[in-house]
C-alpha cells in the first residue's frame, strides 16, 4: 500500500442510487462524508507515523475529494519533502523516505510509532467504513450534522 493503495466500499447501494439519479445533494454529502471519514483514518495514522525530526509527520495530508464518473475518491498521503527522490548517479532512483519508513518492518521506532502507519489504520477501518459512511451521508442529507 505504500505507493498506491485503495479500498472499495461495499454496501453503498442507497448512496449509489442517489448518485446515479444525479442528486447534487447526495454527491455533496458523499464527498463531505468520505472526507470526514478519511480524516478519522488520517488522525489514527498520525499517531503511528515514525517521528524523528517531524518532516514525515508534517507531510501527512487528506486531499480534497475527487469525483470521477460514479467514483468519489479521497487520498491520504505522506510525502512531500519526505518522499523526494535524490539520485546519486544518473539513472539511479531512491525510494522516498516516507515509503521506506512505511514498508521497512525492521526499523526500530519510538514507542507507539511503527511501519505501516497508514496501511494499518486503513485496513482496520475497512470492515465498517461502508456502513459508517452511509450513516454519515444520510445524516448530512437530513441536516443532522
Amino acid at each position: 500500500m505504500a505507493k498506491n493503495g485503495s479500498i472499495v466500499l461495499e454496501g453503498m447501494d442507497a448512496i449509489l442510487r442517489l448518485l446515479l439519479r444525479g442528486s447534487d445533494a447526495a454527491l455533496d454529502a458523499t464527498r463531505r462524508g468520505l472526507y470526514e471519514e478519511a480524516n478519522i483514518i488520517f488522525n489514527k495514522s498520525a499517531r503511528l507515523v515514525p517521528f524523528h525530526y517531524g518532516t514525515l509527520a508534517a507531510s501527512g495530508r487528506v486531499h480534497d475529494p475527487v469525483v470521477d464518473g460514479r467514483d468519489v475518491m479521497v487520498e491520504i498521503t505522506y510525502g512531500g519533502p519526505a518522499a523526494s527522490k535524490n539520485p546519486k548517479k544518473p539513472g539511479e532512483v531512491y525510494i522516498g523516505y516516507a515509503e521506506i519508513q512505511h514498508e521497512n518492518m525492521s526499523f526500530k521506532h519510538a514507542p507507539g510509532r511503527q511501519a505501516k502507519y497508514l496501511e494499518n489504520p486503513v485496513r482496520d477501518a475497512q470492515p465498517t467504513l461502508g456502513p459508517k459512511l452511509a450513516k454519515r451521508v444520510e445524516a448530512i442529507l437530513n441536516g443532522l450534522i
